[in-house]
C-alpha cells in the first residue's frame, strides 16, 4: 500500500480513483500520520466479532480510568444517537 500526503491526494484525486479502480490501495497521511485509507469498494474490511468485543472492552476500560461508568442503557442510547 502506497502512502500519499493529504494535499497531494486532494490535488490528484481523479488519478488516485483510477488507480483504485484497478485494485491499488493508498494510505493518506497528514504530517506523516495515516489518517485515511483509499481502497477498492469490493475490499471492505471485515471485523471479527472477537475484535469488536475487545474494542468495546478497551473503550469501557478507558472510560472507567477517567471516572466514567457506562451502563448498558448508556451504550444503547449512544448507539441510537449514532444511527440518526
Amino acid at each position: 500500500m502506497r502512502e500519499i500526503g493529504a494535499f497531494s491526494a486532494k490535488t490528484h484525486l481523479s488519478k488516485l480513483l483510477e488507480s483504485v479502480c484497478h485494485g491499488e490501495s493508498f494510505a493518506i497521511t497528514r504530517h506523516g500520520r495515516v489518517i485515511a485509507f483509499l481502497v477498492p469498494a469490493d475490499s471492505k474490511p471485515v471485523m471479527d466479532i472477537s475484535d469488536a468485543v475487545m474494542g468495546i472492552l478497551a473503550l469501557r476500560t478507558k472510560f472507567s480510568k477517567r471516572g466514567l461508568k457506562l451502563s448498558l442503557k448508556d451504550i444503547q442510547q449512544l448507539k441510537g444517537m449514532g444511527r440518526k
